[in-house]
């Protein structure tokens, strides 16, 4: 059975306000995507952000300079994202469905971001949406996608997995990138020692500002050296893969 798209849309609109919320508290696992997007801005000019929702990396991004497109095919999360844009230049907003980038050529972007709701969110057109953000990929790929663990502790936990969800573990995700003929640099687990703390550690961190950092940096060495297949957040798409354009 195919994802009906208008009603995903009804959802995500429905859902605006709530991932203002989100952008409003801290979040180890989008401190670790900033830190990994961080990483990857070396001779970056142009940023596509698939699935951009209400701006939590385009609009910073674009704050620095970057040129950016950010795609979100909810009016209500895009129309907050403009709204907070306020007049910049640098940032375009484009109302379209991540399983159809034809709007784009190929390579058009040094950076692409998909994160979240495009891969998750999208069932069987998963694949499509993978295949559009690598084709217009000109340098790098960062996705980040539900892990299969996610789902087996939903399942564990009797708290059914809606059937539009799609996820993936490490391996099936970097297959999936390199059959699309990306280079796979990293595909594992995010914040996987975040999640092995519990939410009362990781909010006493949260609340210590001197905490943030040294613990941030101990999750990006568990996930490189302890265990890089491990679940990631709970919280939040706990898988991340990083490609690059062959």
């Amino acid at each position: 059975m195919g994802i009906d798209f208008d009603e995903a849309r009804r959802r995500w609109d429905a859902s605006a306000e709530k991932e203002e919320e989100w952008l409003r508290s801290p979040s180890v696992n989008r401190a670790l995507r900033f830190r990994e997007i961080e990483r990857r801005l070396a001779s970056v000019r142009t940023i596509l952000d698939v699935g951009g929702g209400t701006g939590a990396f385009s609009l910073p991004l674009a704050q620095r300079g970057f040129e950016v497109v950010h795609v979100d095919f909810s009016p209500a999360m895009l129309d907050l994202a403009r709204r907070k844009a306020g007049g910049a230049t640098n940032i375009r907003f484009v109302e379209a469905n991540a399983i159809d980038l034809s709007m784009f050529p190929d390579r058009s972007f040094d950076l692409v971001l998909n994160t979240d709701g495009p891969v998750s969110g999208a069932g069987a057109e998963a694949e499509r949406v993978l295949r559009e953000s690598c084709r217009v990929t000109r340098k790098t790929l960062i996705v980040t996608a539900a892990h299969s663990a996610w789902a087996f502790l939903r399942r564990i936990r009797n708290r059914p997995v809606p059937a539009e969800i799609r996820t993936f573990l490490p391996a099936e995700l970097k297959g999936t990138l390199s059959a699309l003929g990306m280079t796979v640099l990293r595909a594992g687990g995010l914040g996987s020692l975040a999640h092995l703390c519990g939410d009362d550690f990781v909010k006493g961190v949260l609340a210590n500002p001197d905490s943030v950092e040294p613990f941030l940096d101990e999750c990006e060495r568990f996930d490189r050296d302890i265990l890089p297949d491990g679940p990631g957040t709970y919280d939040d798409t706990g898988l991340i893969a990083v490609a690059e354009s062959a």
